[in-house]
This record gives structure tokens, sequence and C-alpha cells, in this order.
């Protein structure tokens, strides 16, 4: 099972599909940091595996702010005895520093996961995320990745941005900007009712359901599939390749957010007792 360090709740990007921003966010005590330490060790004895992500953008930090400090404490349990074995970021890539490549090189980050609505064109990209004037280029942001020895996995937002006519174009392409796995994500309408904007994006965006089948189908065919994995990963072109159609499958992960607590999902309001 994997651990989802619910790490920040600020981002600057605009994303037209993202309803993180419509959720209340769950405040840091910083004067009971042991509180978070201690459910950062009980998710430990529940998962082996963990992934730093949030309702924000995780590498948007600075000492002094609440994702900042909940890096501090990831940093100090993981220096113990790098207690984690494996342990991924999931990051928009709108934010990479020297300091949040350091930050993760100390805690021992195993991969580096890229989300991107447009593989192919970066100012596309940056125009999805809202940020049409930073200076931002995918391929650039591969090579850091990969110079700092992270694995590099590229999760690819499967909208009419990539509508090419043949799957292997978006495999081949990944593997050009050095992936080493690579997930594509299929776009689903949020449940939330007030997301009804998010709602009409994607129904207009979304990947065609025949392309899908046909990437889906493609990976089938052409991959060496790896047993016991799910979502079910597949060896080609040198990559780890998956298509995940349920991200948010509830028996796979725990949540830890930043009031300390461990929940179910991302949508449970409940904490674990």
């Amino acid at each position: 099972m994997n651990l989802q360090i619910d790490i920040s709740n600020e981002c600057k990007n605009s994303c037209p599909i993202c309803i993180s921003k419509m959720h209340k966010p769950f405040p840091f005590n910083e004067a009971s940091k042991h509180v978070w330490l201690n459910g950062l060790k009980r998710g430990r004895e529940l998962c082996d595996t963990a992934t730093i992500s949030g309702r924000g953008e995780p590498l948007l930090f600075t000492e002094n702010t609440q994702t900042g400090r909940l890096w501090a404490l990831f940093k100090s349990f993981q220096q113990v005895d790098n207690i984690f074995k494996q342990v991924d970021v999931q990051t928009s890539g709108t934010e990479f520093s020297a300091n949040s490549l350091n930050m993760m090189s100390d805690c021992n980050v195993s991969t580096v996961a890229i989300s991107v609505a447009n593989m192919f064109s970066s100012e596309q990209d940056l125009a999805f995320k809202g940020r049409r004037h930073l200076d931002y280029r995918i391929s650039t942001l591969c090579d850091r990745v990969k110079s700092w020895r992270f694995t590099l996995r590229l999760t690819v937002l499967l909208n009419t941005m990539h509508s090419v006519p043949y799957p292997e174009e978006l495999i081949d392409y990944a593997g050009l900007l050095g992936a080493d796995q690579l997930t594509f994500k299929e776009l689903k309408i949020p449940e939330n009712s007030q997301a009804l904007l998010k709602s009409s994006w994607i129904k207009r965006n979304k990947m065609k359901p025949y392309l899908v089948n046909e990437l889906r189908a493609y990976i089938e065919k052409e991959g060496v599939p790896i047993p016991n994995t799910n979502p079910s990963l597949y060896k080609l072109f040198g990559m780890t390749v998956a298509l995940d159609e349920d991200c948010m499958s509830e028996t796979r992960y725990l949540v830890l957010r930043p009031n300390g607590k461990l929940y179910y999902s991302w949508n449970s309001v409940v904490p674990i007792e």
C-alpha cells in the first residue's frame, strides 16, 4: 500500500481540471509537529511506499511556509534510516528549483513524476497550467530530473492535445524525453457538484474513447506484461508503461493530511481512528 502525503495547500497554477481549491485546506499546527510525525510513523506501519503530493504543488515552498516545514519534518524522518525505501513526488513541474531538487535528494526521493497536459508543446502545457509567461521547457525539466539521478515518470493527461494518429507516437516521444516510466491518465468527470466548470472542460477536451481504446490495445499488444501489478504495467520501448483508469481507487493508498491524521482516500472527511 502507498502513503499519499498531502504536503501542500498552495499552488500558483490554474489547471482547468483541478478541483483542489474547492476543498477546505487541512491546517498544520506548528505547535503540534509531533502529531504529524506520529501520523507519518503510523502511515509507515501500514504502507511500504510513499508519494509526496497534495492539494497544491509540493515543490512550491520556502523554509518558513507550511509546505517547507512539512518537508523538513519528512526529511528528519527519512534520514533516520531511509525508512520509506520508495518515495515518489508528483509535481506539475512549474516550481523546479535548486532548493526543491536538493530537498528531494535529501529525502531519498526515488521517482519524480511530472504531469503534462501536452507532452509535445511546452507552450500549450503552460497555457493549460495558467502560467504562460513562465520560463519552462518540458525537455529541460526532464534533463534536470535525470541529471540528479531520479527515476523520471511522465504522467500524461489524455486530452485532445494528445490525440495523435498513432499510439506509438506518444510512447516513442516520452522515451526521447528520457522517461523511465510512463503513465497515461484518463480524464474523468468529477463527482463533486461544485465542479461544473471542470466537468465542462473535460467533456470538451478529453481524448475520445476510441483513441483511448486504441492506445490500450497497442500497449497490451506490443508491451510485455509485468505480473501482479495494479494498474497493469507493461515493459515497452525500455519504459514501464501503464494506462491508469482509476487513480483514485480507495484500496491502494492512505492519505496523511497536514493535521497529522490518516484518511482512507482523498475524498474522505472522516479520519481513520
